[in-house]
């Protein structure tokens, strides 16, 4: 029964959800080097719109960056795992983390 169903079902639909998945864990990493070569001129882009998101970012941008290399899969839960494994707080994981998913 399965395997009917899948011959009806196009090669481009079944690897669909891989390569959203796949941008999105290269936007994150890209967002780490971003954070890594310009956190403080980013802090400041972000200030007007969210303060306290920026002052993470400025005091974290290069463990954000270590952070999201670490990264195998695109979820708050392992984004702030990833996050805390390489000493950034709890709280301040949480708020990086919702900012990344905002951005996708």
């Amino acid at each position: 029964m399965l395997a009917e169903s899948l011959k009806d079902v196009s090669a481009e639909t079944l690897y669909q959800p891989r390569g959203v998945i796949g941008v999105s864990l290269k936007i994150i990493k890209a967002f780490g080097w971003v954070c890594r070569l310009g956190g403080a001129a980013l802090s400041r882009a972000l200030r007007g719109v969210a303060p306290q998101t920026a002052y993470v970012i400025r005091k974290y941008s290069r463990l954000i960056n270590k952070g999201t290399e670490k990264l195998n899969s695109v979820s708050k839960g392992a984004i702030v795992s990833a996050l805390r494994s390489v000493g950034i707080p709890k709280k301040e994981s949480e708020i990086i983390a919702e900012f990344l998913l905002w951005i996708i």
